[in-house]
């Protein structure tokens, strides 16, 4: 329901981060008592975001695609370092 697919070329930028933003709230999607978050959420500083959170704990891969309503997305696995295979992959793929 809420999956999507990115193609690397629409990926302007990558990056981990411990926390997620500040002050969001969810517009159409899911909030699991504050420990997982899927769906479509907002935010004072990025604005309009997809969420695939499934870990209330990071790291939290930021992903920012160069256009589309909703052009940030965060993803949390319940492993971390599911999570950060996934970011290496992309800049893996981006530096080719």
């Amino acid at each position: 329901m809420y999956g999507m697919n990115i193609n690397m070329s629409e990926i302007k930028e990558a990056s981990l981060k411990d926390v997620l933003p500040e002050n969001f709230e969810k517009k159409n999607g899911i909030d699991f008592f504050n420990m997982k978050y899927i769906g479509k959420f907002s935010s004072d500083d990025l604005g309009k975001i997809k969420m695939y959170v499934y870990s209330n704990k990071g790291p939290y891969l930021y992903i920012t695609l160069n256009s589309g309503e909703y052009n940030n997305i965060i993803v949390a696995y319940k492993d971390k370092k599911q999570t950060e295979a996934l970011y290496q992959n992309i800049v893996d793929k981006k530096q080719k």
